[in-house]
């Protein structure tokens, strides 16, 4: 049987235990059928909270808004990393940018 690649999109109104149960559930039964290279992108997030969640839960792939994406991207948390992305490039590569 040949694979079929979909996209199939989770819309996330209200993220709660039983609709993870049902992502999962969702996924099972794309393995089952023989879907197994089969992505789910959630979409129509309100806030960071739900984004993490699902990103936390194994969602394949989101699409976000952009207010969101410059919440999620204004925490402390993406200084931190990208100073500590910038450290560990110098001392790979010697420099600060791409290109040398």
């Amino acid at each position: 049987m040949a694979q079929i690649t979909l996209l199939l999109t989770l819309i996330v109104c209200a993220i709660t235990v039983t609709a993870l149960v049902r992502f999962f559930d969702l996924l099972q039964m794309f393995e089952t059928q023989g879907f197994e290279n089969t992505k789910v992108i959630a979409a129509s997030f309100k806030n960071v909270e739900q984004v993490h969640t699902l990103i936390a839960a194994g969602i394949q792939s989101v699409t976000v808004p952009p207010e969101v994406v410059f919440t999620m991207i204004d925490h402390p948390g993406t200084k931190i990393a990208v100073d500590e992305f910038s450290v560990a490039w110098r001392e790979a590569y010697g420099r600060d940018t791409l290109l040398g």
